[in-house]
């Protein structure tokens, strides 16, 4: 499983973190040959998919962590992520 936190990553701009976020869904999504109707199943329609891999709207944000993490990628804010690292060392 890969963790990213994109906060960190590209600090506070929400338009580049949507634009990364939505490179990622779509990455992974070729990285593993799935189609956008396969990562969309029990998510979303595979139409929203598209439209976020091509930047044609602002995400929800709920949706792309749930297919980040139908392909392996945890998503975590800046406060969840500390939280969780926190509680791995537990």
């Amino acid at each position: 499983m890969m963790y990213f936190s994109i906060s960190f990553l590209l600090g506070d701009n929400l338009k580049k973190k949507d634009f990364a976020l939505c490179a990622l869904v779509k990455m992974y999504r070729k990285k593993f040959d799935l189609s956008q109707s396969d990562i969309a199943k029990d998510i979303c329609v595979p139409s929203y998919v598209s439209k976020i891999e091509n930047g044609e709207i602002e995400p929800n944000i709920q949706i792309v962590e749930l297919l980040l993490k139908k392909v392996g990628v945890n998503y975590h804010t800046e406060n969840n992520f500390s939280e969780d690292e926190k509680n791995k060392r537990i």
